[in-house]
C-alpha cells in the first residue's frame, strides 16, 4: 500500500514537472523567452542573441516556431558570446560585459541598460 502511494505521488509529480512548460530557453547564443500569451496575434516568444559585448539582436513571434530564414540584418559572427541568464520573478536578465536586459515574462517589454 505504501509503495502504491509513493508510485502515485512520484508519477503526479512528473506529471505536473513535464506540463509545466519553462518560461525560458538558453540557446548558444543568448535566450528565447515565453511570453504569457492572451490573444493569437500577441508576441509568444521573445529571442535575444548576444552578437557581441554590446549588441543584442531582438525578434518575437506569435508562432510556435520562429522563422528559420536567416536575417538579412544580422551578420553572422564566429565568437561565441559571453553572457550570463538570471531569471527572478516574472523577468529573465541576460547580462554581458557590457550591457544588459530584462524581459518580462507577462508582457515581453524589455529594458535595456549598459
Amino acid at each position: 500500500m505504501k509503495l502504491r502511494n509513493t508510485s502515485v505521488c512520484l508519477f503526479a509529480g512528473l506529471l505536473l514537472a513535464a506540463c509545466s512548460g519553462s518560461s525560458y530557453e538558453k540557446t548558444g547564443n543568448g535566450i528565447i523567452v515565453n511570453v504569457k500569451q492572451q490573444k493569437p496575434t500577441d508576441v509568444r516568444k521573445v529571442r535575444l542573441e548576444v552578437m557581441g559585448d554590446k549588441l543584442i539582436h531582438v525578434s518575437a513571434t506569435p508562432e510556435k516556431h520562429f522563422s528559420k530564414n536567416q536575417s538579412l540584418i544580422v551578420v553572422p559572427q564566429n565568437v561565441e558570446p559571453r553572457f550570463t541568464v538570471e531569471e527572478n520573478g516574472d523577468t529573465v536578465l541576460l547580462k554581458t560585459s557590457r550591457v544588459w536586459a530584462k524581459v518580462s515574462k507577462s508582457t515581453g517589454e524589455i529594458v535595456f541598460a549598459d
